[in-house]
C-alpha cells in the first residue's frame, strides 16, 4: 500500500525535468501551415513568435485547427489547483491519496501549488488579536469597504493600523452616515463571529473567515480623524456608483429602486426582508447577485449600438472589454462578478484575434482568477453555484434537448437551459435554504424574457438620467411597467407559501456523488446515457430514502427562553415552546423567525404534530406567531386556556382561527406515540386540586406544563417554568432543569445523567443560579448549557444515547 502511495512521488521525482523539459520544447517549436479538410492552408493570423501563439492556445483553449481536439490544459490545471486548495482542511492522508491518484506531473504539480497556496494563505491571515477577545479595545482604522445601513445600525469593513480586517456596527442614525475612505477611531469590546448555534442558523464566523475577518466590534463611541480614499476603487468606482444610485432612487422609488440596485449592482441592503424572502421561496434570489446574464445583457446591446454607429470590429471589442471590467468594479467584485467579467473578457479577446475561444477554457480561467485572489473562495456557496451552474449550461442543455424534442427549438433551448439550472442549483441552495417549490422551474423560465427587456432598458433609463432627469421619463416609465410584473407575483406566491416543502439538506458524500454522475453524463457517448440514468435514478432513491430514524431531541439556543424539538422514529414532531423576547424590552428581534423557523426547516419539517405551549410567558410563546406561519400544526397543548396575559390571548384567538384543536392536559394523562414511546404529564393538577398546591409561587410558572418523555427504559423530564413538581420517576436520563435554573429550584428526587440548562449569555437574571448548579453538580450529572454550548442535541438510537453540541468544546469554556 505505502509502495502505492510513495510511487507517483518517486516518478515525479525521476521524471519532472524530462517532461517539463519536452513541454517546454513543444511550447516554443516554430509553426507550420496546418492544411483545413479540402487541403488548403487554414487562412489564420499568424502571430509573429510561435511562444505567444501557445500562450495563446493555452488561455482561449483553441488553436485556431478546427480537426484538432482543443487544448484544456488550463481546465485540467484549475481542477488540480482547486484540489489542492481543497484538501488544504483535510487531514494529511487525504493529500496522499489524492497524490497518489493522479499519475501526470503537471497535475500533481498544480495540485501541490494549490495546497501550498491554501495552507500560505491561511497561515498569512490568522488571526493575531486572540489575547484580546472579549476585552474594551481602541482600535484606529480605515473604512475600506462601503458602509450599509440596516435596522438601526451602521455596518462596515475596518482594516485596522495592526493589519486586521474587523466587521464594525455602529448603531446611529442614518443621517450620521459612514463613507469609504474614513479614518475612525473606535472604542468596543472585540468580540469574535460567532459559528452556528443552531440548526440551520448563519455561520458568521466562516463567512467573515472567507474574507479575511477575525474580529468583530459594537461600537460605544467613534471618532472621525480624517478621510483617505486614494486609489482606483475610492477615486473612481465609489463616486461613480453613488451617482448611479441616486439616479436610481430618482426614477425608481421605494422598493422598485431597491430591487433594480440588486438587479443592476448587486447591491441587496435595501431590499425588504418580506421581498427577499420571497425571492428565496421562489428560487429566484439569484437574479440579484451579478452573474454572466447581467453582464451579457449589457455588453451584447452595447456592442450592437457599436455596430450600429460603424465602430471597427478590434475598437468595438476593445471598448467592450473597458465596459465590462468598469462593470466589475461597479458591482463590487464578487465570485459571480469575476466568474461573469472573465469569460466576457476572454471571449472579447478571442473576437479580437479572430479566434472561437473554448468556453470551458474561459470558465476555468475565471476560476483561477478568483482563487489566485482569494483561495478560500473555494468554500463559498456563492462561488461554487456560479461555477458549477455556468459548467453546466456549457455541458448539459444539448443533452437534455431530447426531453423537449416535440417544441419549437428556442422553446426547447430555453427549457432545456432553465431545468439545467434548477438541476445544478437546487442541492446545494437547501444547503443555505432548505425551502422549495417546484413553482421555481416556471418562476425561473418566466422571468428571463422579463428580464432580457428589464435589464438593458434600466441600463438606458440611469444613462439617460445621468443627462436629464426628464430624458429618462419614457423609459422608466416601460421599465417600471416590467418591475411590477416581475416583483408582485414573486411577493405573492412566496408569501403565499404555494407547494413549498422544506428539505433536509444533502450529505456532502450525496453532493459529490450528483455532480460527479452530471460530470460524466454530459461528456459520455450517448449509448451510456440510457444505463448512466438507471444508475444515476437509483443513486438518488438511496441518498433521499428515509431509513429508521433515531429518537432525536434537540433543545434550542433561544436565549433567555425555552424552545425543544422532539423528532420520533415514526416520523411525528412535537415542538415544546418556541422562545421569545418579552414585549417589554422592546427588541425588534423575532427569535421564532430567526431561530426556531430555521432550525425546523433545516430538518425537513413542514407539520407539526403537537405544539406544547408551557405558560404563558413570553420568553416561552412569543416566537409562536412565525411557527405558525410556516408549519401547519396538528393540535396545541396548553396550561391554561383563561390566562389573561394580552399576548397569550391574542395568540389562542389566532389559533382559534386557523381552526387547529386546542386542549387542556392535566397531570395522570398518557399519550402514546409509538410501541415503545409514551409521554406521561406530572403537571398541571386536575383543576379540583389545583388551588391547593404552589400557594408560595406564581400560577403562571407552577401551572405549567410538565412531562416525561419514555423510550424503553430511557426518561426524558420536560419541567417549563414549574420549579417544584413532584413525579415518582427513580431516574432521569435527560432532565430540561425548571425556570432557566432559578435559585427556586426544588431538590431533585431522582437520579440524573444530564442536566441542560437553557438561558442567555450573561442574562439580566442571574441564571443559572450557583445553587441550582451546586445541586446539579452533587447528583454527579453532566450540565449542558445553551449561553455557552449553543443548541445541544440528545439522540437515542437504539439504546445508546449521544449528546451533540452546536458550538465546539474550545468555544464553550
Amino acid at each position: 500500500m505505502w509502495r502505492q502511495l510513495y510511487r507517483p512521488c518517486q516518478r515525479l521525482t525521476a521524471d519532472s525535468s524530462r517532461k517539463l523539459l519536452l513541454w517546454y520544447r513543444t511550447l516554443t517549436r516554430r509553426s507550420k501551415h496546418v492544411p483545413d479538410g479540402g487541403g488548403n492552408v487554414s487562412n489564420v493570423r499568424h502571430w509573429p513568435n510561435e511562444t505567444l501563439a501557445r500562450l495563446r492556445t493555452f488561455v482561449t483553449g483553441n488553436d485556431g485547427n478546427p480537426r484538432l481536439p482543443l487544448y484544456r490544459t488550463l481546465l485540467w490545471l484549475g481542477l488540480f489547483f482547486a484540489a489542492g486548495i481543497g484538501v488544504a482542511r483535510l487531514p494529511w492522508y487525504w493529500m496522499l491519496i489524492a497524490a497518489a491518484w493522479c499519475r501526470k506531473p503537471l497535475l500533481v504539480a498544480a495540485f501541490a501549488a494549490g495546497l501550498f497556496y491554501a495552507t500560505s494563505y491561511e497561515w498569512g491571515y490568522r488571526p493575531t488579536l486572540e489575547a484580546f477577545a472579549g476585552q474594551e479595545v481602541v482600535v484606529q482604522g480605515k473604512v475600506t469597504a462601503e458602509p450599509v445601513w440596516k435596522n438601526g445600525a451602521w455596518r462596515f469593513r475596518l482594516d485596522s493600523t495592526g493589519g486586521e480586517s474587523m466587521m464594525v456596527k455602529v448603531k446611529q442614525s442614518r443621517e450620521e452616515a459612514f463613507y469609504y475612505g474614513d479614518l475612525l477611531e473606535v472604542s468596543a469590546v472585540l468580540e469574535k463571529p460567532s459559528p452556528p448555534r443552531n440548526p440551520g442558523a448563519f455561520d458568521a464566523k466562516a463567512f467573515y473567515e472567507r474574507q479575511g475577518i477575525h474580529y468583530a466590534l459594537t461600537a460605544k463611541s467613534v471618532r472621525k480623524l480624517g478621510r483617505d480614499d486614494r486609489g482606483l476603487h475610492g477615486r473612481l468606482f465609489v463616486p461613480i456608483r453613488k451617482r448611479l444610485l441616486e439616479v436610481v432612487d430618482q426614477q425608481f422609488p421605494g422598493e422598485q429602486g431597491a430591487v433594480i440596485a440588486g438587479l443592476l449592482l448587486g447591491i441587496t441592503a435595501e431590499i425588504e426582508e418580506e421581498t427577499m424572502e420571497s425571492f428565496r421561496v421562489m428560487g429566484v434570489v439569484h437574479i440579484l447577485a451579478v452573474s454572466g446574464a447581467n453582464v451579457a445583457m449589457i455588453l451584447l446591446p452595447f456592442l450592437a449600438l457599436l455596430n450600429r454607429l460603424r465602430i471597427a470590429e478590434r475598437r468595438r471589442y476593445l471598448l467592450g472589454i473597458f465596459v465590462v471590467l468598469l462593470y466589475g468594479g461597479l458591482t463590487g467584485g464578487g465570485p459571480s462578478v469575476v466568474r461573469a467579467c472573465t469569460m466576457a473578457v476572454v471571449w472579447c479577446i478571442s473576437r479580437i484575434v479572430s479566434r472561437e475561444s473554448d468556453l470551458l477554457t474561459s470558465w476555468a480561467l475565471a476560476g483561477w482568477i478568483a482563487l489566485l485572489l482569494n483561495p478560500l473562495t473555494l468554500y463559498d456557496p456563492g462561488f461554487q453555484l456560479t461555477m458549477l451552474i455556468t459548467m453546466g449550461l456549457l455541458l448539459l442543455p444539448e443533452r437534455l434537448r431530447f426531453l423537449f424534442k416535440m417544441m419549437p427549438d428556442k422553446l426547447a433551448t430555453l427549457l432545456a437551459v432553465t431545468l439545467t439550472a434548477e438541476l445544478l442549483s437546487v442541492p446545494i441552495v437547501l444547503t443555505l435554504n432548505p425551502a422549495f417549490t417546484p413553482l421555481s422551474l416556471l418562476a425561473n423560465l418566466l422571468i428571463v424574457p422579463l428580464l432580457t427587456l428589464l435589464v438593458p432598458l434600466s441600463v438606458c433609463t440611469i444613462l439617460l438620467g445621468l443627462i436629464h432627469a426628464g430624458a429618462a421619463a419614457l423609459p422608466a416609465c416601460v421599465a417600471r411597467l416590467l418591475l411590477d410584473a416581475l416583483i408582485l407575483p414573486l411577493q405573492y406566491t412566496g408569501q403565499a407559501r404555494w407547494l413549498v416543502r422544506h428539505y433536509q439538506a444533502p450529505p456532502i458524500w450525496w453532493l459529490f456523488g450528483y455532480y460527479a454522475w452530471w460530470w460524466v453524463y454530459s461528456v459520455r457517448p450517448v449509448k451510456w446515457r440510457q444505463i448512466a440514468l438507471t444508475f444515476f435514478a437509483s443513486f438518488l432513491l438511496v441518498g433521499l430514502i428515509r431509513w429508521e430514524q433515531p429518537l432525536r431531541i434537540t433543545f434550542l439556543d433561544v436565549g433567555q427562553g425555552d424552545s425543544a424539538l422532539i423528532q420520533t422514529p415514526n416520523g411525528k414532531v412535537w415542538l415544546i415552546d418556541s422562545g421569545g423576547i418579552p414585549g417589554f424590552l422592546n427588541s425588534t428581534f423575532d427569535i421564532g423567525k430567526r431561530i426556531v423557523v430555521p432550525a425546523l426547516a433545516s430538518y425537513g419539517i413542514d407539520h407539526i404534530d403537537v405544539l406544547v405551549l408551557t405558560h404563558a410567558d413570553e420568553d416561552h410563546i412569543r416566537g409562536t406567531t412565525a411557527v405558525m406561519e410556516h408549519f401547519t400544526i396538528g393540535q396545541v397543548l396548553v396550561a391554561n386556556a383563561a390566562d389573561p396575559s394580552p399576548f397569550f390571548q391574542s395568540l389562542l384567538q389566532e389559533i382559534h382561527r386557523r381552526h387547529i384543536p386546542l386542549l387542556e392536559p392535566r397531570a395522570g394523562q398518557t399519550v402514546a406515540l409509538d410501541d415503545n414511546l409514551k409521554i406521561v404529564f406530572w403537571n398541571p393538577p386536575p383543576k379540583t386540586s389545583r388551588a391547593n398546591q404552589h400557594s408560595d409561587l406564581t400560577d403562571t410558572n407552577a401551572g405549567s406544563i410538565v412531562f416525561s418523555l419514555h423510550a424503553g427504559h430511557h426518561t426524558f423530564l420536560f419541567t417549563g417554568d414549574a420549579e417544584q413538581v413532584t413525579t415518582t420517576l427513580s431516574h432521569v436520563d435527560v432532565l430540561k432543569v425548571a425556570h432557566h435554573g432559578s435559585k427556586n429550584e426544588t431538590v431533585l428526587p431522582f437520579t440524573l445523567d444530564h442536566a441542560l440548562l437553557s438561558v442567555g449569555a450573561k442574562n439580566r437574571y442571574g441564571h443559572p443560579a450557583l445553587s441550582t448548579v451546586e445541586q446539579l453538580h452533587q447528583k454527579q450529572a453532566t450540565i449542558w448549557r445553551t449561553d455557552r454550548h449553543g443548541a445541544v442535541e440528545a439522540v437515542l438510537d437504539g439504546d445508546i444515547l449521544r449528546i451533540k453540541t452546536w458550538l465546539p468544546a474550545q468555544d464553550t469554556k
